[in-house]
């Protein structure tokens, strides 16, 4: 289970899910830790849902941590692609923005995903998401 104090992530208003990074690094056995728990969370849910990931307080992952994280999107992506209806990415610096449009640029742009520098955009956005799946949204 991960440090609360490191990376916590909220199902509380579940069918949006917030998953915070607290600090600015996790080592190599957390960032696994992390992948796991937000597999097991994500997955023992049932039903579609829209993801925050809210890396403010991040800073850009080391080689070893982007392959683990592409090695779980790789593990992952089916039941992604079936039940998860918005990624939106928060980050507070332009190293990160890059980084994410240098991995777009090599990958392609991956449907329903979006980077935002403020949380509240990436939530508003992810809910609008949501409902629009749901057939719920305002016009």
């Amino acid at each position: 289970m991960p440090d609360p104090t490191q990376f916590t992530i909220d199902v509380t208003r579940w069918p949006l899910v917030v998953i915070t990074q607290h600090v600015p690094q996790l080592s190599d056995e957390e960032r696994v830790a992390t992948l796991d728990e937000t597999d097991r969370v994500l997955h023992a849910n049932r039903g579609r849902y829209g993801l925050v990931l809210d890396n403010r307080k991040a800073e850009p992952p080391s080689a070893r941590q982007r392959a683990l994280i592409g090695d779980y999107g790789v593990r992952s992506a089916d039941r992604v692609r079936v039940r998860c209806i918005a990624t939106a990415l928060v980050v507070s610096t332009e190293v990160m923005r890059a980084m994410i449009t240098a991995v777009q640029w090599q990958t392609g742009k991956q449907a329903n995903f979006e980077v935002f520098d403020e949380l509240a955009m990436a939530l508003a956005w992810s809910q609008h998401r949501l409902e629009l799946d749901r057939g719920t949204a305002r016009s």
